[in-house]
This record gives C-alpha cells, structure tokens and sequence, in this order.
C-alpha cells in the first residue's frame, strides 16, 4: 500500500483503513466480474454487494514528451497557476501537475 509514498505513510494508511473495516487483499488482480460477483487470480470469489478500490498516482504519457526535469512519478513542476515551469504556455494538472503547497512540500 502506497509504496511510493514511503515506509513513513504506511502504517497511517494501514490503520485508516482497518477502522473502515476495509479488508486488504494484496498481490490480487481481477480476473472476473458477473451477476454474483468478483473473481481474483487466487480463485477467491467477492460477492456483488462489495466495493473494490484501486487507485494508484501516475502522470499522463504525454508528459515524457515535454523538455523539463520531472520527479520520480513523471509528474511535470508547475507554478500556482499550473502552469509548467520553463513552458508557460502549458498546463498540467492532477497526477501529472507537481504542485508546491508550502516551502518544502509538494503534492
């Protein structure tokens, strides 16, 4: 869970999730959907009325393409404005926009 984000936020995300009573499967794909519910690659079977969440952070392919230093996630350097730095004439935004939100950190 969360493993780009560090060995740091980790524990906090595990914690938040066991008091929503949210079962973590790992290392786990979908392999089918139907009437009755999900099927994993384990052979597990998930009836209908679960919900099942996946989520992940990743900048547009099209931001390879661009001449700036990006971050590790491929994620472009953008002012308040999102604006790209060294391009003002490009936006980016949500997980391809690396945005400052104070004097050390970015989101």
């Amino acid at each position: 869970m969360g493993p780009d984000l560090g060995a740091n936020p980790r524990p906090i995300i595990k914690q938040a999730l066991r008091e929503m009573n949210v079962e973590v499967l790992t290392n786990e794909a979908v392999t089918a959907i139907d009437a009755e519910g999900v099927t994993l690659t384990s052979g597990k079977h998930i009836p209908v009325l679960t919900t099942i969440w996946s989520a992940g952070v990743k900048a547009s392919p099209l931001a390879i393409h661009l001449p700036v230093e990006k971050d590790n996630w491929g994620r472009l350097p953008v002012n308040s404005y999102f604006q790209v730095l060294g391009l003002p004439s490009v936006f980016a935004a949500g997980d391809t926009a690396r945005a400052k939100i104070d004097d050390t950190h970015f989101a």
